[in-house]
């Protein structure tokens, strides 16, 4: 009979330890997250854990790798993603459906800003503003997750380049200018070659040369 009542204890010891809650488990029951959904690769192997909160909207997601890395977390709070990758912010913006949406801002390592996109239901679909050393250095457009129209600034924010694709980048126009801000080079292309007039243009605005190509090759020279 002492023998049993000695072992008691022991045994609510040992099962304390061995039932103890993951730690990662109890933080998600504190966050009172009802719910999760596992999205899989493949190959069997997990790509994104979603945890829902009470009202069963995303509160956060995890994601992996196809070899099964760790490769960042975003926390959703009012509306809003928050991804981080080695606990530096990699990017935040409107999140809505398990989709971003309207204008996401980017960030590198360094946390300065790389890029202010705009997203509908996760697919490029707007103006999208990409810096260089915090200055803006292209203004793209995107029709449906397809590039059209790419605008490249110089550091003082003038116009160097213009290019409008269509078609799927099979036609497309573009200008060059000088610095001073004045048309340099005008271009039409059919599938990234030379095809039609090239106009070139002095400082001055004046034309100063044009050229007629067929496929990337010079047909005529003025």
């Amino acid at each position: 009979m002492k023998k049993t009542i000695y072992l008691i204890p022991i045994l609510f010891v040992i099962g304390m330890i061995y039932c103890k809650p993951n730690n990662k488990k109890s933080n998600y029951l504190k966050n009172k997250l009802i719910n999760n959904d596992t999205i899989y690769y493949k190959n069997g192997k997990v790509k994104t854990i979603y945890y829902y909160n009470k009202e069963r909207e995303v509160d956060s997601l995890y994601d992996f790798s196809e070899d099964e890395r760790f490769l960042g977390k975003g926390l959703v709070k009012d509306s809003v993603l928050y991804y981080s990758r080695n606990d530096k912010t990699s990017y935040e913006g409107g999140y809505f459906d398990r989709k971003l949406n309207g204008v996401i801002r980017f960030f590198n390592s360094r946390n300065k800003l790389t890029a202010s996109e705009t997203f509908v239901n996760g697919i490029k679909h707007g103006a999208s503003i990409l810096f260089k050393d915090n200055r803006p250095n292209f203004i793209i457009h995107y029709e449906n997750g397809i590039r059209g129209l790419i605008i490249m600034l110089s550091d003082e924010g003038r116009i160097n380049y213009i290019r409008s694709d269509k078609f799927e980048k099979k036609f497309t126009q573009t200008a060059r200018f000088y610095d001073n801000g004045r048309l340099e080079q005008l271009d039409y292309l059919v599938n990234g070659k030379s095809d039609g007039w090239t106009y070139l243009f002095k400082k001055n605005d004046s034309l100063f040369s044009k050229i007629l190509y067929s496929k990337g090759k010079i047909i005529k020279k003025n």
